[in-house]
């Protein structure tokens, strides 16, 4: 039988790994594994394990009471479309430190539809800022 975890201490997740996954993607291609790491570590982060190999990751910015922000979510590409992500999102809105959260927000360009499962809507008005420094 699969024995899946979820997990929300950094000490027992695969960084590294995940850090690789990461760069992987549109979205952190540009991101170096020393600058991951120091996201990670003032980050509310969870992974997901099978049979104890790490498969997945994601992480949030937050206040904790006010607002999430979503950065990062990633399955390894050799267990995506297993539902792990869909366990991984859960365990992120379930996390211990962000039970008063009253908004989550997030940024995608391709995957809409997974989160809209989750109750998330898209954005009609335009409202969002963004000021890229670097």
């Amino acid at each position: 039988m699969t024995e899946i975890e979820i997990t929300y201490k950094l000490i027992d997740m695969d960084l590294l790994n995940i850090c690789d996954a990461i760069q992987s993607e549109y979205w952190g291609k540009a991101l170096s594994t020393d600058k991951l790491l120091r996201a990670f570590e003032t980050s509310f982060c969870v992974s997901v394990k099978v049979d104890g190999k790490q498969v997945g990751f994601a992480r949030a910015v937050s206040d904790t009471v006010t607002c999430s922000y979503i950065r990062d979510l990633v399955i390894l590409k050799n267990y995506r479309g297993q539902g792990f992500g869909r366990r991984l999102m859960k365990g992120l809105l379930a996390h211990p430190d962000l039970n008063d959260v009253q908004s989550w927000f997030l940024g995608t360009k391709s995957a809409h539809a997974f989160y809209e499962g989750f109750g998330f809507q898209k954005s009609p008005s335009g409202i969002y800022m963004f000021l890229h420094c670097k």
